[in-house]
Formats: structure tokens, sequence, C-alpha cells
């Protein structure tokens, strides 16, 4: 008798690599080490330190970024092309920002609107510096059920351990947060939102994103 195929139908579609090669890290982290922060959420709880983002949308727009931005393009359409099938559609970023994370900081549950994929890259990590934590809302059948073994077909949350050089996409609806920062040392990172660029959809449901 055959065995059973299990089909991920109607996933979420998540992407990670490490990038590492042309890539200088040190002066990418003095370029964003040298931005102006803020802390970009107002409902917060009280008690928590939070992580901080620059006042830039606009980050991998500079110019001694090219190198890094046309990596971060040229990983997206490897993705979007091998993974999503999405060949005759290309993509553009449409905001780029870097986020700070001191000891003890971690950030608010949130996910990202008018995008359609988001992504973060690693630049100043280590193990102990805060894990990226995502959670799906989406199945609201039942409450939680025992499981004895976690994996991709039953978790409704899921965490990465970043690592230097660190790249993932995910879907820019699914909410997240990064964890706390129990190191000694400021934690880097990078982060941006992809749209479908052109004509998209058709009649009382078409724009033009260009």
């Amino acid at each position: 008798m055959r065995d059973g195929e299990a089909v991920p139908l109607f996933s979420k579609v998540f992407y990670e690599n490490v990038l590492t090669d042309d890539l200088d890290f040190k002066n990418i982290t003095n370029i964003v080490s040298q931005q102006e922060f803020k802390v970009s959420r107002s409902i917060v709880q009280p008690e928590d330190n939070l992580t901080e983002s620059t006042t830039c949308f606009d980050l991998l727009e500079n110019k001694n970024l090219k190198v890094l931005k046309d990596k971060i393009l040229s990983e997206f359409c490897y993705f979007k092309n091998k993974f999503l099938r999405y060949e005759k559609i290309d993509f553009g970023l449409t905001t780029s920002w870097a986020t700070k994370s001191e000891p003890n900081e971690c950030s608010n549950l949130h996910n990202h609107t008018n995008c359609f994929y988001s992504g973060i890259f690693y630049l100043s990590v280590n193990d102990e510096s805060g894990d990226i934590f995502f959670v799906d809302y989406t199945d609201n059948r039942i409450g939680d059920l025992t499981i004895d073994d976690y994996n991709i077909f039953n978790s409704k949350s899921w965490q990465w351990t970043p690592k230097k050089g660190m790249l993932i996409f995910f879907p820019s609806s699914v909410y997240h947060r990064i964890l706390r920062n129990e190191s000694s040392k400021t934690r880097y990172s990078i982060a941006f939102n992809f749209m479908p660029l052109g004509v998209i959809g058709d009649g009382d449901s078409q724009f033009i994103y260009k």
C-alpha cells in the first residue's frame, strides 16, 4: 500500500540564505550606525525597552550600499522565479531601513502593509542578540493542541537565530518581532519591502506600480 503524501497547500512561503561574497560588512555597519534612529512604534508596553529604526526609509538607495542592494534584488529574483514562479513579473524595493537593538531591547509584534513581500538582512548579530519570531494568526479553527514534535506542518509560530549575512524573505502580512537582545553588543539589521512593478490585475481591480 502506498504511503500518503503531505502537501503544504496554501502555505506561507519563506526563504533563507546567507550572503557573504563581496560584502564589506564593516563599511555597511559603519554606514548604518551613523544613521538617525528612533522608536518607530507608539503602542508599547511601558516596561519594554524597544528597538529603534532609522528615520529614513530609503536606506538602500545610498550609493555606498549599491552592492548590497543589487545582491538583495538578485536573490529575491531567484526566489520569486524558482519557488513562486513569478517569472514574468518584476519586483522593486519600496522602502528600506535599518533596525538597532541595544542590549535588553526587543520589538513589538507587527506586520507590514502596502507591500507584497518583506525581507531582513543581518549585519551585526550573534546567538544571543535576539531571534526573529514569526506567528500565524490565520488558523482559528480550534485552540492549542498538544503536539509531540513541532515542524513546518503543525507550527503556528517559528523563529530563526540570525547569523551574520543571513537574508530572509517572508510574506509582508505575517506578524513578527525581534526577541530580546540578551547579549552585550548592539544588534544591527536592514529591513525592506517589495512590490510587483507595472500593471497588476485588470478591470476595476487593476493598479499600476511604477
